[in-house]
């Protein structure tokens, strides 16, 4: 967990940002169940419910960033499996790369498995021969 200071009616707090997805969507559900007090009307023009739904908005934008990373990183890691893969067809079937992806498409497509898997097979099964 990652450890933010903010503020609230003036006064420093700490707002502890979960690294876990599950756990920042609880933390939302609760702050908009719960609320917060009233703010201060010389300190600030936000209610206390607006203070609590900003937050609720902020952490549902962390909740969607952290989704994002998790999919570019999930997307670097099979890219190179996949590259690896259509080097194999190219190699053996004297192709170009887009009828490499090609064959690897209509390959995932007819076995109804997502593509990253079907390319890792491919490349298993060569490193074994």
């Amino acid at each position: 967990m990652n450890e933010y200071w903010g503020a609230r009616d003036g006064a420093p707090r700490s707002v502890r940002i979960a690294a876990d997805t599950d756990e920042l969507v609880a933390q939302r559900d609760q702050i908009r169940a719960e609320g917060e007090p009233e703010a201060e009307s010389d300190r600030s023009n936000l209610s206390g419910s607006d203070h609590s739904e900003q937050t609720a908005q902020l952490i549902c934008e962390l909740v969607r960033l952290s989704e994002e990373v998790e999919n570019l990183k999930a997307a670097l890691r099979t890219r190179a499996v996949i590259d690896q893969a259509k080097g194999i067809i190219m190699a053996a079937q004297r192709v170009d790369a887009d009828h490499a992806f090609q064959v690897l498409r209509e390959q995932s497509q007819h076995e109804n498995r997502k593509l990253r898997d079907v390319a890792a097979e491919i490349v298993r099964n060569t490193s074994r021969d």
